[in-house]
């Protein structure tokens, strides 16, 4: 009746109040605009739909803060909302509809947790039904009357502090609690037809009634699931071929070589000169991940510099490692320096130049030497003339990663008179000191790649490099411009990610 409509249109304003109260989080925002406009529609003497609802609040708060849009938690929210109002359960009694409310919310919202946190946590249900009554019942009264009395008066508000303390401190540690449940947590990432199966299978969960059918649509789900992680890692376990995936990293370099024999070798894991993300968390471990792999055979640094090893200590702390392949510079020049410790603590066997040169190392067909800096490096040079530089060969492929190389590297590789390679990782992200003239014309690369960050401060890589670069090889790649690369090979033929290749220049070759 007429009360009602009297009673939502003041509950407006102290919707609205409320969200500011709370201070101004995007989450208070959407429940109050929500609300608000499902009460105006009821003063105006119109039906509120959930889902209309829902969908109008999420174009006014996207319109009034469009970077919300780009929030998990908000996209997260309106879809909690549309669930909770599309799956009201009226005449059921209040735990059972809570729990009703709180299993079809995390079903709701599973496919996007899952996506962008790797994980479902399962005990969400049971914590909603704990944490939320606490929250509703206690937490939020007890604040907002400390809050009004602190308003008027701080000496009142203190009689009522000790109260709203441990109403908060109750709150976090339920939530503390639940969250310390390991089930469902760091899961691996997802792939794409394995997103699609979880997506249509919690809508089927939303729409079937019948109990029968949901457990059909679980069963054949789970079959489904089961099939794509198998699929999964075979497919990025390959045998047979040899694959470099050449990572953004930002102004570093990373390169994953997936050898024939089912191997994996590392090649640096990137960072950044002065700190800033940590590439292997933010990147290496999560494509790992993604690809299933839980073993490193060989993790290369080719030199001590932080933008090819800033990686190197997430690696170690999430995966085995079968052994480290490194210059010996850092521990023979700064022992006790952040990278020469960090390896020694990682109790992996190390293996330097006196080692790796003049052994090849089969993995499979596929032959990977050490061609610089040999026999040992030389404490006369600095790290980058120091680097690593390896020399894959399978079938009548060649790969060359050539670190950070500079013109003393070079004069050493040239004089080897190793003849052409078919992919040149670019040395030193592009730089002038690196990739002079005769050495491109020595390795006319087929295909030849610069890792570097976009818009980096040294202008890499540098505008005559990059013209030589293109001049001398059939296909030049940029990670600032490109992104990741992946290059596989059978032996014989090249198969590119990103195809830009000459077909002319290719054919030649």
């Amino acid at each position: 009746g007429e009360a009602r409509r009297w009673a939502k249109l003041v509950g407006i304003p102290a919707a609205l109040a409320y969200a500011l109260l709370v201070g101004d989080a995007p989450s208070a925002w959407r429940a109050a605009v929500t609300a608000s406009l499902a009460w105006a529609l009821g003063v105006g003497g119109r039906r509120a739909d959930p889902l209309g609802v829902t969908a109008g609040a999420a174009l006014i708060l996207a319109a009034l803060c469009p970077d919300d849009l780009a929030r998990p938690g908000f996209c997260l929210s309106i879809v909690a909302t549309a669930a909770i109002g599309y799956f009201l359960c009226p005449g059921r009694e209040p735990w059972r509809a809570a729990l009703i409310i709180a299993t079809r919310t995390t079903c709701a919202t599973a496919p996007f947790v899952v996506w962008i946190f790797g994980a479902l946590p399962v005990v969400g249900v049971l914590a909603n039904l704990v944490v939320v009554p606490l929250s509703t019942v206690v937490l939020l009264p007890v604040l907002v009357l400390h809050a009004a009395l602190a308003s008027f008066s701080i000496e009142i508000a203190s009689l009522t502090a000790p109260g709203a303390e441990g109403a908060t401190r109750a709150f976090i540690a339920a939530s503390e609690v639940f969250a310390a449940v390991p089930l469902g947590q760091d899961l691996p990432p997802l792939s794409v037809p394995q997103g699609i199966v979880l997506a249509i299978v919690c809508g089927a969960l939303l729409g079937v009634q019948r109990w029968r059918t949901r457990a059909l649509v679980v069963v054949a789900a789970s079959l489904a699931l089961a099939g794509a992680e198998v699929h999964l890692r075979v497919t990025e376990r390959p045998t047979g071929v040899v694959r470099a995936t050449f990572l953004d990293v930002g102004q570093g370099d990373a390169a994953l070589v997936d050898l024939p024999d089912g191997s994996l070798m590392v090649i640096d894991a990137g960072g950044s000169v002065g700190g800033g993300v940590d590439p292997g968390a933010r990147v290496l471990v999560p494509l790992l991940r993604a690809r299933r792999r839980s073993r490193i055979d060989v993790l290369v640094l080719t030199h001590p510099h932080p933008d090819h090893y800033g990686g190197i200590a997430a690696l170690l702390e999430a995966f085995e490692v079968g052994e480290i392949w490194d210059s010996g510079q850092a521990s023979a020049e700064e022992p006790d320096g952040p990278i020469a410790t960090r390896l020694r603590a990682s109790g992996v066997p190390i293996r330097g130049p006196p080692e790796l040169c003049g052994q090849p190392r089969r993995f499979g067909e596929a032959v990977v030497r050490v061609r610089w800096p040999c026999p040992t490096f030389s404490s006369g040079w600095d790290a980058n003339d120091n680097s690593l530089v390896l020399d894959l060969v399978f079938g009548a492929r060649r790969f060359l990663f050539a670190g950070d190389a500079e013109a003393h590297a070079e004069g050493a590789l040239l004089a080897m008179n190793l003849g052409t390679v078919d992919v040149l990782k670019v040395a030193h992200h592009g730089s002038r000191t690196s990739s002079g003239l005769p050495f491109l014309s020595a390795m006319h690369p087929e295909i030849a790649l610069v890792s570097a960050g976009r818009n980096n401060r040294y202008g890499h890589p540098h505008p005559e490099v990059w013209y030589r670069i293109v001049a001398e090889s059939c296909c030049a790649l940029r990670t600032d411009r490109d992104g990741g690369v992946v290059v596989t090979t059978d032996g014989r033929d090249l198969d590119l990610t990103a195809r830009r290749c000459n077909p002319r220049c290719r054919a030649e070759r």
